[in-house]
């Protein structure tokens, strides 16, 4: 078994004590709270503790200022702050304050110097007004409006006539460009709504000039443009001088995050006690390896206590599964979590598929050239991505290399290796690795019914050991259902007499079907009767045609792994006729055609395998609804 045996905790302290003990003893260990009032539900006199967390608010203030400033949040020694948390959030509110005047200057001139980019471009197309003493001239005109703006260059080219030759406006453009004609016209004061509403008609959009703006266009240009350089460059000051802060104050920035994190999660931990009387009552899982340990550096404490219980004696919970297995096989731990962790004392089923998957993935996807560089693919994908399907591809992929040797493939050239079982040199070969997908199916089939019945026993659940369809009775009638299957295809060579036959399928038939009240009768239960009879049988006998198919298609689903080993040579014999022969190929046809094959076969050697493993193994012994073993410990590169 590779799931690691837990003891369950009980701590009771005094309520003054419940932060010491937690942050000495809990964080950071291997101890997994449980809500205490799952676990005392007969005890009316429990309260819960007060859950409004006063670290929170100051805790994702400090996460978007270190957001906003580029901080990566994360943990940084704090042992000589003390234990002032007050102090903390005030320096979280200095250190905001002096970012912000940094940031408040910064945007204000960046503001400006939009404004005046806007002017300066206002500038250029009033270039072409002649010799202008004073632009802002223009404005202060008494007994006449001055307007400039832009109208779409069609309109212009249509009504340029009317519009230089106007009786109650002047009209003159400074800038004719390919989609707009920019200008200005003067218009007397007792004419001025008549003549705006007559240039809107013309789509004449006004462009209003700052009051910035002073003498002619070329003076006001090369003073907008020292006042913008000198608003850069202050700009750029104080960027520089908001970085050299957050410099200098990012290791003080995290040590008193780090801080506040750490006084959240001690109060976050309020949430799994009770209190009575005075003390509290907290829960939680260790390993028990580390149990005793963890119980005598709780006893250090003053008046508080420790007790420990087996996980079977609250039945109110239920132990959380911590794997343990051997670092060969934790690359493979992914695909369980796929399925479903394994219940507390579940049989872990990693190691098997460990085993079973790679030997399936090399047996379908076999070459040896291949099978090696898929496994330098998937190193490589562990190695700079650290994406855990690399070390899957690994394995995979040595396993292809080291099945390729036995089919004498190397890149798809049989003739290199002097040596190799060639699937498609004859019939007889292709009838043989289906032969063998086949035999393949029948033990992985009987060994994971024989793991069905080992658990079985363990459990004390005699229904699913002996008399359930992976059981005792379903072993008999599978090699019963073979006897009768494999010699119809030519895969076996021997034949049972009737009467032995009829044996090993009607008698474990009838125990499937009553393998509820059998296995109650053998574990003792006196309510071992069925409430309706007829019901019963009636709902047992049509699920017996589902046991029934399953047998059968779940032994020839295996043949698909042949069928691959049949399809992957296909595949490479459709590469050579397109390289012109495997005596004298194109070699660039040759190399994408390896590249196509091993991206399109390995993804479907890997969902195939996958599906091997799931559906065909797994149904037939593994629940998979355990939940994970997740200890108390502190994540301080987020914020909840």
């Amino acid at each position: 078994m590779s799931v690691e045996k837990m003891k369950l905790l009980r701590i009771r302290g005094p309520l003054e004590r419940f932060d010491e003990i937690v942050s000495g003893c809990i964080l950071g260990r291997e101890f997994q709270p449980e809500n205490a009032l799952d676990v005392m539900q007969n005890v009316s006199t429990l309260k819960r503790m007060d859950m409004h967390n006063p670290y929170t608010d100051t805790l994702h203030r400090a996460a978007s200022l270190a957001d906003a400033n580029g901080i990566a949040l994360g943990y940084a020694p704090y042992s000589g702050l003390g234990d002032d948390a007050d102090e903390a959030k005030e320096y979280f509110r200095r250190f905001e304050e002096t970012v912000g005047k940094l940031r408040t200057e910064q945007e204000a001139l960046e503001k400006d110097s939009t404004d005046d980019r806007t002017v300066l471009d206002q500038l250029r197309y009033i270039k072409g007004m002649g010799n202008i003493r004073d632009v802002s001239d223009f404005f202060r005109l008494e007994y006449a409006r001055f307007r400039f703006g832009r109208m779409p260059r069609s309109v212009y080219d249509h009504f340029s006539h009317f519009l230089d030759n106007g009786r109650d406006f002047y009209f003159f453009p400074t800038s004719v460009e390919r989609d707009y004609v920019y200008g200005a016209y003067l218009v007397p004061r007792r004419y001025e709504q008549r003549v705006d509403v007559l240039f809107a008609s013309f789509r004449f959009e006004r462009i209003y000039i700052s009051d910035q703006v002073h003498g002619n266009p070329e003076e006001a240009e090369a003073e907008l443009e020292r006042k913008l350089n000198a608003e850069h460059a202050r700009a750029a000051e104080l960027e520089e001088e908001r970085k050299r802060f957050v410099r200098e104050e990012q290791g003080a920035f995290l040590a008193r995050y780090s801080l506040l994190r750490h006084h959240s999660e001690v109060y976050d931990m309020r949430r799994y006690a009770v209190t009575a009387d005075g003390s509290f009552f907290l829960y939680g899982w260790v390993p028990a390896a580390d149990a005793e340990r963890f119980r005598a550096d709780v006893l250090n404490f003053p008046s508080t206590y420790c007790q420990v219980y087996e996980p079977d004696v609250m039945e109110s919970v239920t132990p959380p599964t911590k794997l343990k297995n051997r670092k060969v096989f934790k690359p493979f731990e992914p695909f369980i979590e796929m399925y479903g962790r394994p219940s507390y004392g579940e049989f872990d089923p990693t190691p098997l598929m460990t085993v079973i998957y790679t030997l399936l993935y090399g047996i379908m996807f076999g070459d040896v050239g291949q099978g090696i560089l898929l496994a330098i693919c998937g190193y490589l994908m562990w190695r700079f991505k650290k994406m855990w399907i690399g070390r899957v591809l690994v394995y995979t992929g040595i396993a292809g290399s080291l099945m390729g040797l036995a089919y004498g493939s190397v890149f798809g050239f049989e003739d290199i290796l002097p040596f190799g079982f060639h699937v498609l040199e004859s019939p007889a070969n292709t009838n043989t690795a289906l032969q063998f997908a086949v035999y393949i199916g029948v033990i992985i089939i009987t060994l994971v019914m024989l793991i069905n019945i080992i658990e079985g026993f363990k459990q004390k659940d005699y229904a699913k050991a002996v008399f359930g369809q992976n059981g005792i009775a379903g072993v008999v009638f599978f090699y019963g259902v073979l006897f009768v299957i494999l010699p119809m295809f030519g895969y076996l060579d021997v034949s049972l007499p009737g009467w032995a036959l009829a044996l090993m399928l009607v008698v474990p038939l009838i125990l499937v079907v009553l393998r509820e009240p059998l296995g109650k009768l053998c574990a003792g239960d006196p309510d071992w009767k069925p409430e309706s009879i007829g019901n019963f049988l009636l709902q047992n006998v049509f699920e017996l045609i589902e046991v029934l198919l399953s047998y059968v298609t779940n032994t020839v689903s295996f043949m698909r792994v042949g069928i691959y080993v049949i399809s992957h040579a296909a595949m490479m014999n459709i590469v050579f006729m397109l390289a012109g022969g495997a005596e004298s190929p194109n070699m660039v046809v040759v190399v994408f055609g390896n590249l196509i094959v091993m991206a399109l076969e390995g993804l479907l050697v890997a969902i195939q395998v996958l599906r091997l493993n799931f559906y065909e193994m797994f149904g037939r012994f593994y629940d998979g609804g355990g939940r994970e073993f997740v200890p108390a410990a502190i994540d301080f590169t987020t914020v909840d």
